[in-house]
């Protein structure tokens, strides 16, 4: 039996297909298709049945993940919905700073949201292209999760005019909005100061460049998940036009923790996500996350080491990337109107 896999390329290991197969001993066998990136794997898939099949998995994950990836029939979460993936690594969005040249002009790395509003990195910025970076990061500097809702907007009292600002006032200090990892190159290369983005991008430049340090935003961060999951359309190995009765052994086999990737800031295990506030999907207290009564001497605590993850307090304040509400969805375009930033939020 073969079992056909679909992936960006960095996110199999080449010993992976190997070791599955002696594993199988014979029985089956992995036909892996590296692909460039997420959009070519989409690409690939957006001419079949794209809409998933339910995933069986005897993992012991914990509620966090599971509640991340149950969906219903809309592709939302829902406690009432399906299995619908499995998940294979996280990371966060991050903050990567030059360390020396900030401190030739009196500054520290940023330790929060609200530091990027600092008029002294007044366009020595540069976000990762992407709408949902940049309304993560208003959100945070208006005291919210950066992952919240129009229901969490409203509940705390913050006014869609007051968000919008805030997009405004960062989109006005911001060098370089970064497409390919132009963010990483313009830190890189001096341009700016102080580039925002996925860790998996970040940790590179930081390991790369004398004096780019990673902090992780001290109220919390987005998080994001590669997923496992089935199209509609999968079938091989069996009769009935069933996926492949190989995939619940693929999916164990990534689970196993020796052949999870090390901890980094760039990609993580998922049995190395510590428990979430609210489950990852909801904070408690609208001021949680604009507590900043640690003080700016703890600031050096939150530079990472490419190998470390960022704190416990940091995580458990953050919340997963997921797909929009039509209510959020709403509200985040109005905020990104007449900003050349009305791409799909996704």
């Amino acid at each position: 039996m073969v079992l056909r896999v679909l992936a960006p390329q960095t996110l199999v290991p080449g010993d992976w297909v190997s070791d599955f197969s002696a594993a199988m001993e014979g029985m089956g066998v992995v036909a892996l298709k590296p692909m460039k990136g997420y959009k070519e794997v989409w690409d690939e898939l957006a001419g079949t049945q794209a809409k998933g099949r339910k995933v069986s998995t005897n993992s012991l994950l914990s509620a966090d993940w599971r509640r991340l990836v149950t969906r219903d029939d809309a592709g939302l979460q829902s406690p009432y919905g399906e299995v619908y993936a499995c998940p294979s690594s996280w990371g966060t969005l991050l903050m990567a700073s030059h360390g020396p040249r900030l401190r030739r002009k009196g500054l520290q790395p940023p330790r929060d949201w609200g530091d990027l509003l600092d008029p002294a990195l007044g366009g020595r910025i540069a976000l990762d292209d992407s709408p949902r970076v940049l309304l993560a990061a208003a959100l945070g500097t208006s005291g919210l999760d950066p992952g919240a809702t129009a229901a969490d907007v409203a509940r705390c009292g913050v006014r869609a005019g007051d968000l919008r600002a805030r997009v405004r006032r960062l989109r006005a200090a911001t060098r370089v909005f970064g497409k390919d990892g132009a963010h990483v190159r313009a830190l890189e290369g001096g341009d700016v100061d102080v580039a925002v983005g996925w860790g998996d991008a970040l940790v590179g430049t930081a390991q790369r460049s004398t004096g780019v340090v990673l902090s992780a935003p001290a109220s919390g961060t987005l998080l994001w998940a590669d997923l496992w999951a089935v199209p509609r359309g999968a079938q091989g190995g069996a009769t009935d036009g069933q996926p492949s009765p190989l995939l619940p052994a693929w999916l164990e086999l990534g689970l196993q923790p020796s052949r999870q990737r090390r901890p980094s800031v760039g990609a993580a295990s998922p049995l190395l996500l510590p428990p979430l506030l609210g489950g990852g999907q909801a904070v408690p207290d609208c001021d949680l996350l604009s507590d900043n009564a640690e003080g700016a001497s703890m600031a050096a605590r939150h530079v990472l080491r490419p190998h470390q993850l960022p704190p416990t307090r940091v995580l458990q304040r953050s919340r997963f990337l997921t797909p929009l509400d039509p209510a959020t969805e709403e509200l985040f375009q109005e905020c990104l109107v007449d900003m050349d930033q009305e791409s799909v939020l996704v």
